[in-house]
């Protein structure tokens, strides 16, 4: 967090003569003690910055790529998402005009009263049974992994 701080004193002129003025002893151009931490800064931040953009959290790219492959062969009919508001890219990344659905979760003027969303979350199974009541079949269903053990 205080590494770009800590970059710029390193760096900073020579204030011990107290004019701000390098000293006659520091040479021009980087200190070989920047160049080090900027180097490390950088190598240290590549595989975070690899994990954290290719691996972590990819799910909801991943089903969505599935869904618009199934649904260039045809084989999708209708989309019902069991999962929490706007998790998945949706039609940015299906590119079909198929029915889809998510769970509401527009906010109520009463307090205290739950979305489709936090009453999918608190208790899946109650609400799938009482969601399926109303609903015609979709041809497929998402939900995170976690939820899919509660069903």
């Amino acid at each position: 967090m205080f590494a770009g701080y800590w970059l710029a004193t390193i760096g900073g002129p020579d204030k011990s003569n107290g004019r701000g003025k390098r000293s006659p002893s520091t040479h021009d151009g980087c200190s070989t003690k920047l160049q080090l931490a900027i180097l490390f800064l950088a190598v240290s931040n590549i595989p975070l910055a690899f994990y954290m953009s290719m691996v972590h959290q990819r799910g909801t790219e991943d089903v969505m790529n599935y869904l618009s492959e199934e649904a260039y062969r045809r084989k999708v009919k209708s989309i019902l998402f069991f999962t929490p508001c706007h998790a998945t890219p949706y039609y940015s990344t299906l590119h079909r005009n198929l029915p889809m659905r998510f769970l509401d979760c527009t906010p109520s003027e009463e307090k205290r009263a739950l979305d489709e969303s936090d009453r999918f979350l608190v208790d899946p199974a109650g609400f799938a049974t009482e969601f399926a009541k109303n609903w015609s079949t979709p041809s497929h269903i998402v939900l995170f992994d976690s939820q899919e053990k509660l069903l």
